[in-house]
């Protein structure tokens, strides 16, 4: 699940080099790329795209880019990567993306097209049906249109609230279309104690729902430690475009019964599940910092565990970890990370070690 061919992997997991231009004397217009390169592959352009700053404090943003509406729902110290954003958090959107700011919060909207190419098509003959049948892989298939809208609503220091809604629409091919609609509260009841969450309601096949709630308490409160408690409730067929959904270390997006593919593209849940987390993060210090992390799957069904035998599709996954900031620029992580599942094929851990350099 972790991706590691062999026992022991060692390898560049990215270098990315950020370019940010103003574009002329005009400070309204501005260029930002990011070219990044991973385990020796040629280096590609994940992110470049256009800023213009428009009249009455709205943007367009028009480009490859990466858009993250769920930031305040998904817990992610340094060190890991978490990416619990379902719809959003995804990079390399050729997207337009425009924003209005007014007193009290936000509107975004944007439009994107997911454009892969053609295939040269292979035909195979059917002997049930004496015809022939197209059998490509073609990627075509795979094209779709992505539209979003967004408002974030502040009514006071204490309420929020996010409306949002998000349309998938397939071009080729037997992908069904669908819509997702939001609603993402949050209740600061002061700065340190915060509780939000989120609901979805989704209308493929079976209209399935999710949703989420988390309490926060930040560092300040308990002087030791943060604090992040999550619920989750997904129901089965629920498509969720961002495939890292619910990973920590650990890729979970892999784990058969938790995930299917929806398409190539996109992933969809397996089974009715309840996600339980817990995560802690501790700063000592400029120097120092550690993290807890637990997590419990409840998954509906049972699944063969690789030996005949039929068990739970149940999952636990935690980790610990370090960071260590030896300098403004370079810190080290260490982390320990299990995944623990009766499905023999899916019980795994991981020593993780990671330096970041930022210049």
């Amino acid at each position: 699940m972790y991706g590691v061919s062999n026992k022991w992997d060692q390898n560049t997991t990215r270098v990315r080099l950020n370019f940010l231009k103003r574009i002329g004397s005009d400070p309204k217009v501005s260029f930002f790329g990011r070219l990044q390169g991973a385990g020796g592959a040629s280096p590609s352009w994940i992110r470049s795209y256009v800023d213009i700053a428009l009249p009455w404090e709205m943007n367009l943003r028009a480009g490859r880019q990466a858009i993250d509406w769920a930031g305040d729902v998904y817990w992610a110290p340094f060190g890991t990567w978490q990416t619990d954003g379902l719809l959003t958090d995804r990079d390399g959107l050729e997207a337009f993306y425009l924003t209005k700011n007014f007193s009290m919060g936000s509107f975004g909207v944007y439009v994107s097209r997911a454009d892969k190419g053609t295939s040269n098509h292979t035909w195979e003959w059917d002997e049930d049906t004496a015809t022939w049948g197209d059998v490509t892989n073609n990627p075509q298939n795979q094209e779709h249109w992505e539209m979003a809208a967004r408002l974030a609503f502040n009514f006071n220091e204490q309420f929020g609230l996010k409306l949002g809604y998000q349309k998938i629409d397939f071009e080729y091919g037997n992908n069904v279309d669908f819509g997702t609609w939001y609603v993402e509260p949050k209740v600061n009841f002061t700065e340190n104690f915060i509780l939000k969450g989120a609901y979805y309601s989704q209308d493929t096949v079976n209209d399935p729902k999710a949703w989420r709630a988390i309490f926060e308490v930040k560092q300040e409160a308990l002087n030791f430690t943060s604090l992040w408690l999550e619920y989750n409730k997904i129901d089965q067929g629920f498509v969720t475009p961002n495939d890292a959904a619910f990973g920590f270390i650990a890729n979970v997006s892999k784990y058969g019964p938790f995930y299917q593919k929806y398409n190539s593209t996109f992933n969809q849940i397996e089974n009715d599940a309840t996600i339980w987390r817990i995560g802690a993060h501790q700063k000592w210090s400029d120097k120092w910092d550690t993290f807890i992390h637990y997590a419990k799957f409840d998954i509906d069904g049972t699944s063969d565990n690789g030996n005949g035998v039929m068990v739970s599709n149940d999952a636990t996954n935690y980790s610990i970890g370090f960071n260590f900031h030896y300098t403004p620029a370079v810190t080290f992580s260490l982390a320990y990370d299990k995944f623990d599942s009766d499905i023999i094929a899916f019980d795994d851990h991981v020593i993780h070690f990671r330096t970041r350099v930022v210049f």
